[in-house]
């Protein structure tokens, strides 16, 4: 009985080891998660009073994959703003290799933002 314990303790830390925690900022499709590993999402403030958010991550797989990614600029309300910067951007991962994006919002009243990373197909 102790030793049936024993290995459901580790089970229950090595399963917990994989868990992340969810990023409210961040929306990854369900395919992209399964190889996506996220290790920062930041922001600031760049020149000119303009937000400035980047993405780093690593692609687990043993293949390269398509992805594409957009930033979502928000107002003070959560309102999308328009423009080319929140356009999807394509783009391929290299197989077991780190990854980054940056965007520089359009304009100084983009005070939120939010991202999201899909698989293309």
């Amino acid at each position: 009985m102790t030793r049936y314990l024993l290995l459901l303790a580790m089970l229950f830390v090595l399963a917990s080891c994989k868990t992340m925690r969810p990023i409210s900022n961040l929306e990854i499709g369900p395919t992209a998660s399964r190889y996506l590993e996220i290790s920062s999402l930041h922001s600031g403030i760049a020149s000119s009073n303009l937000l400035r958010v980047g993405l780093s991550g690593f692609n687990t797989s043993i293949q390269n994959r398509e992805v594409r990614y957009r930033f979502a600029w928000l107002d003070n309300s959560h309102f999308e703003i328009p423009g080319l910067s929140s356009r999807w951007q394509y783009t391929t991962l290299q197989a077991k290799e780190s990854f980054s994006f940056e965007m520089i919002a359009p304009t100084p009243s983009a005070s939120h933002y939010k991202v999201y990373l899909f698989d293309v197909k």
